[in-house]
């Protein structure tokens, strides 16, 4: 068993609290010269359909991305990406973690083009909420539309941004 101790946490809407406990295989980003340390929780039985490096490319890139689309550094101490077991919805966002269902983890040869797309827009749409849900949020219920809505606008944004000017990041990292 493993203990961790946090400090305090900034006032927050309680939506935004995300506490995750299970076993879970951690995975540290091996990049670690990048600002915001990144991490992913995932059964065991799914690593081998992850990859781990490109994954973390991405949220670099996408995090880079952000913070010059919202001229805001990373609001948060870290960053944290836990696939969660028969999760009902496809992704959750807390304040420095993501939680999201782990269904895409499957052979390569059972993934079609649209689950894999669909991964992308989650894993970008959530993200997007670090600055534009979770540093700024709703003040009720009846504006979660809008937050919503602007994460997706976000996340086509990124997507775009990162097929074209961070491909070679992504896919050729140095």
């Amino acid at each position: 068993m493993t203990l961790f101790e946090f400090g305090d946490s900034p006032s927050t809407c309680t939506y935004l609290y995300g506490f995750d406990a299970g076993n879970f295989s951690i995975i540290d980003n091996d990049k670690k010269d990048f600002h915001v340390p990144l991490r992913i929780g995932i059964r065991r039985s799914k690593i081998k359909y992850l990859d781990a490096r490109e994954f973390f490319r991405l949220m670099e890139a996408a995090i880079l991305f952000y913070e010059t689309f919202f001229s805001t550094k990373f609001p948060w101490h870290k960053y944290d990406n836990i696939f969660i077991p028969e999760f009902r919805i496809r992704g959750m966002e807390n304040i420095g973690m993501i939680n999201m269902t782990d269904k895409y983890f499957i052979p390569k040869h059972e993934l079609t083009e649209q689950m894999k797309f669909e991964y992308l827009k989650v894993l970008v749409h959530e993200l997007s909420h670090m600055w534009f849900g979770d540093l700024v949020t709703l003040k009720w219920w009846n504006d979660l539309w809008l937050k919503e809505s602007f994460a997706d606008y976000a996340a086509g944004t990124c997507l775009e941004a990162l097929v074209t000017k961070f491909k070679k990041v992504i896919l050729n990292p140095e």
